[in-house]
C-alpha cells in the first residue's frame, strides 16, 4: 500500500487485517500480525534486513533465544520460524528502510504461505509487488459557484447538493 503522508495507509491496512481476523481458520490459521517499523533507525553496526527481522521478531513474539541453532541470528530466526506458517504479515511504515526490501523476497521464497502487506510512501521494486495506491479524496468543484446577488437561499442549496456528492469537505 503506497501513497503520501498522512493518506491514511495505517488506517486502511489496520482495517483489512480486522476484516481478516474473521479469515483466520481458512486462510490465516498461525494468525494476523501489525507490525510498525516506525522505530526502526539503521544503524551502521547491523544490517537493515537484521534490524527489520528484530522488529518482525519482536512483533510475532519471537524471543532472542528462540529458534535452537539460529537463536541470536535475527533474519535467520525469523525465515525458520515463518516457512511453515499460513499468516498475514502487516509490516507498517516501510518507506525509510527501503534498503532492507530485499528482506521481503527472502521471506517470500522461504515462507511462500505467508501475505505480506507493506505500507510506504515509495515502490519497493520487487518482481513480486502488487501495488495498491491510496490517493486522496476529491473536493466538489468550485467552477460552479452561485454568482454574487443569487439568493442566498440558492447558495445554501448548491452548497449542501455539493457537497453532499463530494468524497471529501
Amino acid at each position: 500500500i503506497i501513497g503520501p503522508g498522512g493518506m491514511g495507509k495505517t488506517r486502511f491496512s489496520l482495517a483489512f487485517a480486522e476484516q481478516c481476523l474473521g479469515l483466520t481458520a481458512t486462510h490465516y490459521p498461525d494468525g494476523v500480525y501489525f507490525v510498525t517499523l516506525t522505530n526502526v533507525n539503521p544503524i551502521p553496526e547491523m544490517a537493515v534486513s537484521d534490524q527489520i527481522s528484530l522488529a518482525i521478531n519482536q512483533g510475532l513474539g519471537l524471543t532472542p533465544e528462540w529458534g535452537g541453532v539460529s537463536a541470536g541470528l535475527p533474519k535467520q530466526q525469523l525465515l525458520d520460524y515463518l516457512r511453515p506458517r499460513r499468516l498475514l504479515l502487516i509490516l507498517d511504515n516501510f518507506e525509510h528502510l527501503q534498503h532492507g526490501h530485499l528482506l521481503l523476497a527472502e521471506l517470500h521464497q522461504a515462507a511462500p504461505l505467508i501475505r505480506l502487506i507493506v505500507t510506504s510512501r515509495e515502490r519497493l521494486n520487487l518482481y513480486e509487488e502488487r501495488i495498491f495506491r491510496l490517493t486522496g479524496l476529491t473536493l466538489p468543484q468550485l467552477d460552479e459557484v452561485p454568482r454574487a446577488g443569487t439568493s442566498s437561499r440558492l447558495g445554501r442549496a448548491w452548497q449542501l447538493s455539493t457537497l453532499a456528492q463530494a468524497e471529501a469537505v
